[in-house]
């Protein structure tokens, strides 16, 4: 018999992880913020940050595991990139004019915000198209790479959902699609941080 959750935080994880595995996505235990540092959550044994609080690191689909495992601690939830999905991550500004201007490709994907800054999850096989390749504030995970899903909790806050995926049948976005619709962000935040800098290039010249 699992062992009742009564905390709140704790109950959040447990039925996080369990719906991403009834939907598909593999789940991995992983260490624990406690406030102070990472622990490996059912021992006070503190890790090397946020890391797979298994030996095995495996991913677990099957809810029935998923539960028994996140009854025991409140772990962190992973996802291996590469396996359901990959991410591509976006600075805090790219993805402000994204929404704004109601980029579709990206706010229509499964977006994850946290203090890195936005994670868009899209189909694997991910590599950045030439125009973003050497762009700041872009870059794709490397496949391999555990990413945390809310409601997992990091040294510097929480990661939460600015695009949830239940409200997406648990679709990432397509890859391709995303990375072009990046292209025309970054179009738009040029311009715009060109205008901003226009009118003070024009008052320094007239001095």
């Amino acid at each position: 018999m699992l062992p009742e959750v009564s905390d709140p935080r704790h109950h959040r994880l447990l039925h996080a992880a369990t719906q991403y595995a009834d939907s598909g996505w593999g789940v991995i235990p992983g260490s624990v913020w406690n406030g102070h540092s990472y622990t490996l959550g059912h021992t006070p044994t503190k890790t090397d940050g946020l890391v797979p609080a298994m030996l095995s690191q495996r991913s677990y689909r099957n809810s029935r595991q998923v539960r028994s495992w996140w009854s025991v601690a409140p772990y962190s939830i992973l996802a291996r990139t590469g396996e359901d999905f990959d991410v591509i991550q976006i600075s805090a500004g790219l993805l402000g004019v994204a929404v704004e201007n109601e980029r579709q490709s990206i706010v229509g994907s499964p977006v994850a915000i946290g203090p890195y800054g936005a994670r868009v999850l899209v189909s694997p096989g991910a590599e950045l198209v030439p125009g973003l390749r050497n762009r700041v504030g872009i870059d794709i995970l490397p496949p391999g790479t555990c990413t945390p899903l809310p409601p997992t909790r990091l040294r510097d806050g929480s990661v939460r959902w600015l695009c949830e995926p239940s409200g997406l049948d648990y679709r990432v976005g397509d890859h391709l699609a995303v990375q072009i619709a990046l292209l025309e962000v970054c179009r738009l935040w040029d311009f715009q941080n060109s205008c901003q800098q226009s009118p003070r290039s024009t008052s320094s010249n007239r001095r």
